[in-house]
């Protein structure tokens, strides 16, 4: 249900910011509730245990995200939560299914967002804490990718069919272009523009080599194509 709640399209819906604020509650009160039974239940290193505490996580990103330019809670105090779930998810993570996995690559992932989120607070006030939030960033991206593009090349070696035809399985392809994207956008703040645009356009080369390797259904090939259409469209409007 929590999750129902979470994906709900009105939450991105232009003027439907009380709506917004309604959803997000009841996921979060929704999530909340699964963790506390859970961990009852069946301990706090249980994997559907850390799965909860990631989405919780994941809806303090979200509202942080949207509260950038309103003043509906202590921004500090909901990044504090979101950082302490995060990190907590990650260490079980990282204990119970390997550094490698890319379950730590998603967390990692969302944890360098979260400072890139915490450097743009800071990017008219305190110089030193903005790049210092943004090397965090990038280091927390840049090991999230480093996992996906192993992840990618092992499934490749060792499941090749699901790199081909209906069975083929995208996310692994477009996780590593957004995430290419998430560093791209970091070194453009970092003032690296060079290096930025590298990167994106790396990204939209993963994605039309992808695009170029298999015979496969429509709706897959346009998915693809919306990722690399919005990189596309960001580095055109940065360079």
């Amino acid at each position: 249900l929590g999750i129902v709640y979470m994906g709900n399209p009105n939450r991105f819906v232009i003027n439907q910011e009380e709506r917004w604020y309604e959803d997000d509650k009841l996921a979060t009160k929704c999530f909340s509730k699964a963790l506390n039974i859970m961990t009852e239940k069946m301990g706090e290193l249980n994997l559907d245990v850390v799965d909860a505490r990631h989405n919780l996580a994941v809806l303090c990103w979200r509202r942080l995200c949207q509260n950038r330019k309103e003043k509906r809670f202590d921004w500090e105090k909901e990044f504090e939560k979101a950082m302490h779930l995060f990190s907590n998810a990650l260490r079980i993570q990282e204990s119970t299914l390997g550094g490698d996995h890319v379950d730590v690559a998603r967390t990692l992932n969302f944890m360098g967002k979260m400072h890139m989120l915490q450097a743009d607070k800071y990017a008219n006030t305190v110089e030193a804490t903005k790049l210092e939030c943004l090397g965090l960033s990038f280091n927390m991206l840049s090991d999230s990718l480093q996992i996906r593009r192993e992840a990618l090349i092992e499934m490749k070696e060792k499941m090749p069919y699901m790199t081909e035809g209906d069975c083929r399985n995208d996310k692994l392809v477009l996780d590593i272009s957004q995430n290419l994207f998430d560093v791209a956008v970091t070194c453009d703040a970092q003032g690296n523009l060079t290096k930025a645009k590298e990167i994106l356009e790396e990204a939209i080369s993963v994605l039309e080599k992808e695009n170029n390797t298999a015979d496969e259904s429509d709706r897959k090939k346009n998915k693809r194509q919306t990722f690399h259409e919005a990189h596309s469209l960001w580095l055109a409007k940065t360079w």
